[in-house]
């Protein structure tokens, strides 16, 4: 009796000892949620005709917010150049449905330099950053908590925008 106890009590501690091998081999290769990740931003090449993507290595837990905040600051590549105005401030960042609504401040809209090229590479930079965490697929913009038709001019912000190849240089 003893000897299929101590056998019982052995194969439950091993069960326990590969559910947590398991679970920690998952939390150390997801992308999000863990201390210490590396991110993909994406900012304008010279030409203004793509969005290229920088690492940066980044401290804490990995958020969609981090890596807005993170576009804001601009690139540390001296090839790539910053798509966000950096009076720029994020007021809120909410991810539902795969969807990430990205509230900006007026400034993303009254420090932009304009034109149409910059205009997309600020979409697509925002864009490719977040499409690259798996819970996110499109982004809608908000400006001042509101939907605007077209916050910048050019580009249709009234609808979730998706990446698009054209514009992405992966």
């Amino acid at each position: 009796m003893r000897g299929k106890l101590f056998f019982a009590l052995v194969a439950v501690v091993a069960a326990l000892l590969g559910v947590w091998t398991v679970y920690q081999s998952y939390i150390d290769s997801s992308p999000l949620g863990t201390d210490g990740r590396e991110v993909r931003l994406y900012f304008s090449n010279r030409e203004g005709t793509q969005v290229v993507g920088e690492n940066r290595a980044l401290a804490g837990t990995i958020t969609a917010e981090k890596i807005v905040r993170e576009l804001i600051k601009g690139p540390e590549a001296p090839h790539l150049y910053p798509t966000l105005p950096p009076s720029t401030r994020l007021l809120s960042l909410l991810v539902q449905g795969r969807i990430a609504y990205v509230d900006f401040s007026r400034e993303v809209q009254d420090n932009f330099l304009g034109g149409t090229a910059a205009e997309l590479m600020l979409v697509y930079s925002v864009i490719a950053s977040l499409t690259e965490m798996p819970d996110i697929a499109s982004v809608q913009f908000l400006l001042e908590g509101q939907v605007k038709e077209s916050i910048w001019g050019h580009i249709d912000t009234s609808v979730p925008l998706t990446p698009d190849a054209q514009f992405i240089a992966r």
